[in-house]
């Protein structure tokens, strides 16, 4: 079906040397290996570009969990929390002061290690029990029927249960720096609650002061015990204290000392000084063994030492000052030698003499020091004689005084034990009770609701940034700059999804058959000003001044993977080409398999594959299509060898006549990632242009399609972006406006 006159005029636009001028300086830009494009990463725009894309699973996400946090919170049974406060102050003991009985503070309240002990008790199980068997708890409704359904259990299990479920509900907190403790309880009916509550607070303070006055009973009745043990003791430490002292006559262990003791004190500090003596001449005598005399102290600090190292050296500098001038056989110089040599002897003896003199200071001391130390072991001999019996005295007497100390303490507090007895007043004070609580405090259903907005969106977002994470796909043609640096030539709109979002209209089969299909992506089955035609167009201009100087002759469009749609953008972009009034051919060097005749409607009996392989007219094998201006040199049979068929020099000839003969020259070829057919054919071609189906070819798969092209030093124009969804990719708004703004048919 050819176009007519109007359709025609409506899509050729300007001849070429219109559309694509030379530029006055230089030609147009062109990507050879495309430099890294500069992005702004992590902008507001590409966030919110990311969540309307996401926008279904962001909106799903909070639907389900609003949803369910609803239902939740209008199912669930109301709970009422009621509060006592209860005041926990210092506590006292009452002892006896002359004749009248005085309060004295134990301990204090603000003690973290008292306070605590009080939060443990109120938290305890058998503060629980005690209240529980108060107020019959087992036998109330809201227990009652979880009893029922441990029927089966031992009594024992039971109570460990309903204690256990009683626990949960009540709770113990600490106001920050204050005394006062609060005790919350939580029951489906409010009055349980209140009663609950205010049992707990009771039941602690009859705990606090029977355990108080329980402690006192039994301290009281231990504290008698221990005087009467104490009392015993002490009889028999004085009755033995004073046998000792008669049996060996001893009046006053102050007149214990003697000269004896004296002497050993000062034999022990002449010991200790002797020693460290011993221990410097030791440690010297051993260094002076392991190491050169030149290194010793005493040897480098001798005055005579120095001296004669001073004129040995002052005789090496004048014999090196005559061995400058003389020969070694000169007199002068022979006897400076001898000095030396005398000089180096007197040298070695001095040094010899003080080491010598370091081993006799060092045998001196040891001799010393034994001698000291058996003074001193039989002055120690002695005065152990003499003390051992002042010894023994003075630990009879420490324990004569322990035990009258002992006794004193504990009659002591057998007293105040009696007065606590008598009366023992309560620390804790209740400050507030607990009323019938109005309101439940669970649930909270605008918390609830208002939370699970919150939630539900963060984790709707999460999840888009999540999916775009996974998302490894080239979508749009920022992608296509970011990740493989190269040009975006257009985007190719799906036909369903235009209609699907309302971008054009589907009308009846009777007056527009051919949008009746929309599946029918060939562009003479379209009406001129549709949006899939338009793409077509801003596809030819992209093409056109994709080349400087001049519209690129010959054209390869290849993929990375099959079914991604190239052979269609072949088809189209010829005839787009050839409505400009140029001759078109579309060369289909897909010889594996092949599609450019059943897309334009044409035979493939004869074609390049006959050519390359025969000797055969090149007219014989261009077919000339029904759109103007428009040629096809099908791929012909399959061949068995398409590699080595486009490897042959025939080709290159080939494609050489073709330039001269048309204007354009659109090659179709197989996808690079699985034949080299593209490869062979690319450095034939002025430019590559490599077909991605958006949204679904791998950017790793696209990257990889570049660099073979690369590798084989071919040019690539960029990439045509194919089957894009324009209301997710940004594309919509330019749609809308251009067909807001005409008309879909261009009025």
């Amino acid at each position: 079906m050819k176009p007519n006159d109007e359709k025609q005029t409506s899509l050729a636009p300007a001849p070429v040397s219109t559309l694509a001028p030379k530029p006055p300086s230089g030609g147009y830009p062109v990507y050879s290996r495309y430099p890294a494009l500069q992005f702004e990463k992590n902008s507001l725009r590409q966030y919110w570009r990311i969540i309307r894309n996401r926008k279904w699973a962001v909106l799903t996400t909070l639907v389900v969990l609003l949803t369910i946090v609803t239902i939740g919170t209008l199912l669930t049974r109301p709970v009422y929390r009621a509060e006592v406060k209860v005041e926990i102050g210092r506590e006292t003991e009452r002892i006896m002061s002359g004749q009248r009985i005085a309060d004295v503070e134990t301990a204090n309240v603000f003690n973290p290690l008292y306070l605590q002990t009080q939060v443990d008790i109120l938290r305890s199980r058998d503060l629980a029990r005690r209240v529980i068997q108060r107020l019959n708890l087992a036998e109330h409704e809201e227990f009652k029927n979880k009893s029922a359904e441990l029927s089966t259990l031992s009594e024992n299990e039971r109570d460990t249960l309903l204690i256990n479920g009683f626990q949960r509900r009540y709770d113990v907190s600490v106001g920050r720096l204050s005394r006062v403790v609060s005790l919350t309880f939580e029951a489906h009916d409010p009055k349980l609650a209140a009663e609950v509550a205010n049992a707990l607070a009771r039941e602690y303070i009859d705990w606090s002061m029977e355990s108080g006055l329980q402690g006192v009973e039994s301290a009281k009745a231990f504290l008698e015990k221990r005087v009467r043990e104490a009392e015993e003791e002490l009889r028999k430490s004085e009755a033995a204290f004073q046998q000792y002292a008669a049996e060996h006559k001893i009046i006053s262990l102050d007149d214990r000392g003697n000269i004896t003791l004296e002497r050993t004190a000062e034999l022990n500090r002449q010991l200790a000084e002797l020693q460290n003596e011993r221990r410097a001449a030791e440690a010297l005598y051993y260094r002076s063994l392991e190491v050169p005399p030149d290194e010793l102290p005493p040897v480098i600090n001798d005055p005579t030492v120095q001296t004669l190292a001073r004129e040995l050296n002052k005789q090496k500098q004048e014999l090196a000052n005559l061995l400058v001038r003389y020969q070694p056989a000169y007199p002068a110089v022979k006897q400076v030698q001898e000095q030396i040599e005398q000089l180096e002897m007197q040298l070695r003896e001095a040094k010899h003499k003080i080491v010598r003199n370091i081993e006799t200071q060092y045998r001196v001391a040891r001799k010393r020091e034994q001698d000291l130390m058996a003074s001193l072991t039989q002055s120690k001999e002695e005065a152990i004689r003499q003390n051992r019996e002042a010894i023994e005295l003075n630990m009879l007497k420490q324990k004569l005084d322990t035990d009258r100390k002992i006794y004193d303490d504990l009659l002591q507090q057998l007293r105040r034990a009696g007065v606590e007895a008598e009366f023992r007043p309560s620390n804790i004070r209740l400050v507030q009770s607990a009323e019938v609580p109005l309101f439940p405090v669970r649930p909270n259903k605008p918390l609830n609701i208002g939370l699970s907005l919150v939630i539900g969106l963060v984790l709707g977002v999460g999840l888009a940034f999540f999916l775009e994470y996974l998302d490894n796909t080239i979508n749009t043609g920022e992608d296509v700059e970011r990740y493989l640096q190269l040009p975006p030539l257009g985007a190719i709109p799906s036909l369903q999804s235009l209609v699907q979002r309302k971008i054009i209209t589907a009308p009846d089969s009777q007056s527009h058959p051919a949008l009746a299909r929309p599946t029918e992506e060939l562009l003479l089955t379209h009406e001129p000003l549709l949006s899939f035609a338009e793409s077509y167009r801003a596809l030819r201009t992209s093409l056109l001044l994709s080349s400087a100087e001049h519209a690129p002759h010959s054209i390869l469009i290849t993929s990375s993977h099959p079914a991604e749609g190239k052979t269609t953008i072949v088809a189209n972009t010829a005839i787009s080409l050839a409505q400009t009034g140029m001759r078109v051919l579309v060369l289909d060097a897909d010889m594996r398999r092949p599609r450019c005749h059943r897309i334009l409607g044409l035979k493939n009996e004869v074609g390049l594959s006959t050519y390359l392989s025969r000797g055969i007219a090149l007219e014989s094998v261009i077919q000339e299509h029904e759109v103007p201006n428009l040629y096809v040199l099908t791929a012909g049979p399959v061949p068995p060898n398409p590699a080595e068929l486009l490897s042959s020099s025939k080709l290159r000839v080939l494609m050489e006549e073709l330039r001269s003969q048309f204007d354009h020259i659109v090659v179709d070829s197989p996808p690079i990632t699985h034949v080299t057919d593209a490869l062979i054919v690319s450095p034939l071609v002025e430019g590559v242009v490599i077909v991605v189906k958006g949204g679904e070819t791998p950017r790793e798969v696209v990257m990889r399609t570049k660099q073979a092209l690369l590798d084989v030093n071919a040019k690539i124009f960029g990439v045509i972006l194919n089957c894009i969804d324009p209301s997710k990719e940004g594309y919509y708004r330019y749609h809308h406006y251009y067909y807001s703004s005409y008309g879909e048919n261009g009025k």
